[in-house]
C-alpha cells in the first residue's frame, strides 16, 4: 500500500508544477531502499507526466 500511496504524491508532485519532487525522491530511497525507491518514483512521474499530457490535450486549444 506504501508504494502506491508513494506513486501517488509522486504523480500529484509532477502534475502540480511548483511542488519539488527531490524530497520525495529521498524519501523514497530511504524508506524502500535506493532500486525500489528509484523505481517507484520514476513509476509515479510518468504516471505524473501521463496526466499531465492529457490534462493539455483535453484543456488546450487549437494553435
Amino acid at each position: 500500500m506504501a508504494p502506491v500511496v508513494f506513486m501517488g504524491l509522486m504523480a500529484l508532485a509532477v502534475v502540480i508544477g511548483p511542488i519539488p519532487s527531490l524530497p520525495l525522491d529521498i524519501a523514497a530511497g530511504a524508506a524502500f531502499g535506493p532500486l525500489l525507491g528509484a523505481t517507484y518514483a520514476v513509476i509515479g512521474a510518468e504516471i505524473g507526466a501521463i496526466t499531465s499530457f492529457f490534462i493539455g490535450r483535453a484543456l488546450g486549444r487549437e494553435v
